[in-house]
């Protein structure tokens, strides 16, 4: 079965989100989509409210949509935080290598979230994945092209990590609009986990869509350069209109800037 799922979503649990988990279920099962990695932020979170955190996971999940609880860890080397997906046991912020094999050990998913959210560095070795793109840092249309030519230039050939879309969901206004698809026997936890894993999945937006691997076709490159440039020229858009005290003008045009529906249909009439 093909499913569709958001990876990188943030619920109340979180100190910076709101967001309920049954909202976020409920919001995602309109949507159609199948399941969500949820990645919570450390900060204020012990390890009694994590373990309620999993089981109520655990209970909200069934045969027709699945939550799989982790946590945003930071990394107290650098400036770097880690995803543990699919953890189950609360874990501490610790040094990078440190945190890589725990959150292995534990059998989750190891990603490098918004690697150059703080300027462009090299990326951490040993992770599962990295995420060439972060709704929060690049926005819902397509990744950055210079990370994604870093990605595939830097990576250890041998060991490269998958290259996914994370949408770094802090409210339900978008969320769903930047998802990775995949092909699973049957929907559950361990199939989910073991897809990313493998890096057996499809990474997208309404716009773009780009393989595991980051090699895109000719034809992908030239959508993501398309979007990419629209989101660039956008952004340039709102800092002249703010300094410009046009601001009024530009909330408007926002409001009929909602997020579309994520189906193929869609996405092929973009």
């Amino acid at each position: 079965m093909q499913v569709r799922g958001v990876v990188h979503c943030h619920s109340d649990l979180s100190f910076d989100c709101e967001s309920t988990l049954r909202g976020i279920r409920d919001a995602l099962l309109a949507k159609r989509f199948h399941f969500v990695a949820l990645t919570e932020h450390t900060k204020d979170v012990s390890a009694s409210a994590y373990h309620e955190y999993v089981l109520t996971c655990d209970a909200m999940s069934d045969e027709s949509f699945v939550m799989l609880p982790g946590l945003e860890i930071r990394c107290t080397d650098s400036r770097h935080e880690l995803l543990a997906i699919g953890l189950r046991q609360y874990l501490k912020d610790d040094d990078s290598m440190g945190l890589i094999k725990s959150i292995k050990q534990h059998g989750a998913f190891c990603v490098l979230p918004h690697p150059w959210k703080h300027g462009q560095s090299k990326f951490i070795e040993g992770v599962d994945g990295i995420e060439l793109l972060n709704g929060k840092v690049d926005g819902l249309r397509a990744p950055n092209f210079a990370l994604t030519r870093f990605f595939y230039r830097e990576s250890n050939v041998k060991l490269r990590p998958c290259a996914i879309f994370g949408a770094d969901a802090h409210s339900l206004d978008s969320i769903g609009a930047v998802f990775v698809e995949c092909e699973l026997k049957s929907l559950s936890p361990g199939n989910i986990l073991e897809s990313l894993k493998c890096g057996d999945f499809l990474n997208s937006t309404v716009f773009v869509s780009v393989p595991a691997t980051g090699r895109m076709t000719l034809i992908q490159q030239c959508r993501c350069c398309l979007w990419r440039s629209a989101y660039i020229g956008w952004n340039w858009f709102l800092r002249l209109a703010s300094h410009l005290g046009l601001m009024g003008i530009v909330q408007s045009i926002r409001k009929r800037d909602a997020p579309v529906n994520n189906s193929r249909s869609a996405r092929s009439n973009a």
